[in-house]
């Protein structure tokens, strides 16, 4: 039983929409393909580069540690996060002659052009206003066109032909023939055909370009290649842009070499000038002395003491070089500058807490740059973004000042240390002490004056150098196919969407529509006997009462073991619906009863439609079940001849002043007491339960209540709720006839009925 539950709850009604799944799916097979037609395929190309920085910064922004080594301020994933800078993106676009777009503008879809084009724009305006606004043109046909400002030329502003010139107060523009594109197609350039142009300014392009297209990602940390993907309409752009980016941060970087080259070498320059006067400047006062004092060599015992202060003054100088390092940074830093302009020396801090949170702070800028395209500056994504820059700021400047404070304290400490190392030659004589102080200065310049020629010549040397140590390793490929729209994943989404809706549209259809068909469905809903099955046959076949020779036996067996010891059989026939054939049963069992010679009364209690008296076409007077209940006649009285031996009628009459409950009170019912005495059965057609309940007190009166269930017109979710009814009122005697079920109806009357001994071992079918 469980079985066939799940099967016709879960399988059934699959099987049943099977038609329809099938015809969703057909529909959005179309209609995506429909729109597959109509979109715009995106394709994108990437590119690789290899980030050299061996050779970053060799000859810029080079401090030395305590010890005297080089380090490098810059990072791999700085690198990652400039290719994303919006001015890098800016010179590309520069690099580029996407000044002029064309489009064709079809009735559902404008497509781009670009190297396709029919014509080609040659421009000159001095306003803002014709940048970043469409320019409509229809060809007419020859060397003629129209130009309008929207695209159902509603307003032309001028027809002209090609190669003539066009002014307006904010255009000077010409429109040439592309011979070579209109003769590969000719179909390019058809009357009545409509073109889209516009004038392109850098910011609309850079708007163009954002995180849902444009895509930057490093291979590994250790791994220094980046990977640069960029989508569009036009596969030729994709390319171009990928390429012309990745030259253009080659080229960015050269320029920015050069420069920093150029400032080094000058500062240098400077202080060489500087030392080189005091070089000599010392070397005079040195030579001067000796020869005023007749002195030739210096004291030996000073060279320690020489060398000592010396290596002092010189880290006195590596301090300085330091604090003035940190000193930029910290005026930067107060400039509330964009931190992607700076690019800090990050071993001048020593600290890769702070690294962090500078590349942090520069990563939350460009994220900020792409919010701004999509929200206001009121919003929460950027009032939330604003407030993680201002934190990583702060501790930023924090930290810088934190880092020049301690370099400074420990410049001030050094010069103590030299201070004292100073006085601890004053015991010398004051010759010799002089030509101590005097050979120290000579020393000193002159140590000076070797290293900052020794790092001019180093920064020159690399200045001669016209490429830097990055290097495109994988110039920029397209996809076979567009990237977007793909074709597979849209047909078997919609597809499987539409499987989806067809069998939930089964589902919903077989519990709002799915009706009874047999008797093991009868059981499963209702906790009753099926006492028998009526086969659907037309009401006035002559064999229709074939059709009730099972339920006719049935009920014969089982009145006979109630009625055993008294005469006449009340029996309400009654339905859960309208329309279930309660009175078609009523009618056709009361002819079987009759037609083997019982004598059988049928009551018309329907008071919402009466209808049994059409089935004898009789009519429907006052002579009727009103005239009992108002007590104007006996039941005797209202009795009439159906025309068929053995089958009267007490139609339902006038019933429109009677309350309905009164009709079916148990005092009303007496008269059925005294019918009994003179019919063996009596059928009462009554109303369907879902409208009124009127007549439970008369199905607790009855010997036996008849529920009429109609295959294939009965809905199952309505037939749900008898069983509650049942329960709730507490119908005695209650027996399920399944009405109208497919199937041949016995050919010949049987006149004499098989009965079975007990009816408790009747096998309810």
């Amino acid at each position: 039983m469980n079985i066939r539950k799940e099967f016709n709850t879960i399988i059934l009604p699959i099987i049943k929409g099977v038609p329809l799944i099938i015809l969703l799916a057909v529909i959005a097979f179309m209609v995506s393909k429909r729109l597959l037609m109509y979109t715009n395929p995106i394709y994108q190309a990437d590119g690789a580069i290899l980030i050299d920085l061996s050779k970053k910064n060799t000859n810029t922004n080079v401090i030395f540690d305590e010890q005297g080594g080089k380090k490098s301020s810059h990072s791999f994933l700085t690198e990652v996060e400039s290719f994303k800078s919006k001015s890098l993106i800016e010179k590309t676009l520069r690099t580029l002659e996407w000044d002029v777009s064309y489009f064709r503008i079809g009735e559902l879809r404008q497509s781009e052009l670009y190297l396709e084009t029919p014509f080609s724009i040659q421009y000159a305006s001095t306003t803002k206003e014709a940048f970043d606004r469409p320019f409509y043109l229809k060809y007419l046909g020859g060397d003629q066109f129209q130009i309008s400002e929207n695209k159902t030329f509603e307003n032309v502003k001028a027809i002209v032909q090609f190669g003539q010139v066009y002014i307006d107060e904010q255009l000077a523009m010409t429109v040439h023939k592309n011979d070579l594109v209109v003769k590969e197609k000719p179909s390019a350039l058809s009357p009545n055909d409509v073109f889209m142009f516009q004038l392109n300014s850098v910011e609309a392009l850079m708007s163009e370009i954002n995180a849902s297209n444009l895509f930057i990602k490093p291979i590994d940390k250790e791994i220094q290649v980046i990977k640069v993907y960029y989508q569009h309409e036009i596969a030729e752009k994709a390319k171009l842009f990928v390429d012309a980016l990745m030259e253009t941060y080659i080229q960015s970087c050269q320029e920015v070499v050069s420069s920093e080259s150029e400032t080094t070498l000058a500062f240098l320059d400077t202080k060489l000038a500087e030392i080189t006067k005091k070089l000599k400047d010392a070397e005079s006062k040195l030579a001067g002395y000796k020869a005023e004092n007749g002195i030739i060599n210096a004291m030996q015992e000073t060279d320690a003491a020489l060398k000592e202060i010396m290596q002092l003054d010189l880290q006195k100088v590596n301090y300085q070089l330091q604090e003035d390092e940190l000193e930029k940074l910290f005026a930067f830093l107060a400039t509330g500058n964009n931190l992607q302009a700076f690019a800090p020396n990050f071993e001048s801090l020593k600290d890769p807490v702070f690294r962090d949170a500078y590349l942090k702070a520069q990563k939350y800028e460009l994220e900020k740059l792409d919010l701004e395209l999509k929200y206001t500056t009121e919003s929460k994504e950027i009032i939330n973004i604003n407030r993680k820059i201002n934190n990583l700021r702060t501790f930023i400047h924090e930290s810088v000042q934190a880092t020049l404070e301690k370099i400074v304290q420990r410049r001030e400490k050094l010069e103590s240390n030299i201070a004292e190392k100073n006085e601890s030659i004053q015991t010398i004589p004051n010759k010799e002490r002089q030509i101590v102080a005097l050979e120290r200065e000579v020393k000193l310049n002159e140590g000076l004056y070797n290293l900052m020629s020794e790092k001019r010549m180093e920064i020159a040397i690399s200045k001669t150098a016209t490429v830097v140590g990055h290097q495109i390793i994988d110039p920029a490929r397209i996809g076979k196919s567009p990237v977007w729209p793909n074709k597979g994943l849209m047909y078997g989404v919609a597809i499987f969407f539409a499987l989806l809706l067809g069998i939930l549209l089964s589902f919903i259809g077989n519990f709002l529509f799915a009706t009874v068909k047999t008797k093991e469905d009868v059981k499963e809903l209702i906790e009753i006997p099926v006492i028998g099955t009526v086969t659907k046959a037309k009401k006035k076949s002559k064999n229709a009462l074939n059709a009730f020779a099972n339920l006719y036996t049935n009920i014969e067996v089982l009145s006979q073991k109630k009625m055993r010891d008294r005469k006449g059989t009340v029996i309400a026939v009654a339905s859960f619906l309208p329309d279930e054939g309660k009175t078609f049963t009523t009618v056709n069992l009361a002819k079987s009863f009759a037609a083997v010679g019982k004598r059988v009364l049928i009551i018309d209690m329907d008071t919402r439609q009466p209808d049994v008296h059409h089935h004898f076409n009789m009519q429907n007077d006052s002579i009727g079940l009103g005239a009992i209940i108002t007590k104007e006649m006996q039941p005797i009285q209202v009795i009439k001849s159906s025309g068929y031996e053995n089958l009267d009628v007490i139609c339902a009459g006038n019933l429109e002043n009677i309350f309905s409950a009164i009709i079916f009170a148990p005092d009303s019912l007496a008269y059925i007491e005294q019918l009994k005495i003179h019919y063996d059965y009596i059928l009462i057609d009554t109303l369907p339960l879902n409208l009124v309940v009127d007549a439970v007190p008369l199905m607790h009166q009855t010997d036996m209540n008849l529920m009429i269930v109609r295959a294939g017109f009965s809905k199952i979710r309505k037939l749900k709720m008898v069983q509650p009814l049942l329960d709730e009122f507490k119908i005695p005697n209650v027996y399920a006839v399944l009405n109208a079920v497919k199937g041949k109806a016995n050919k010949y009357y049987r006149k004499k009925q098989q009965f079975v001994k007990d009816p408790e071992e009747i096998k309810i079918t």
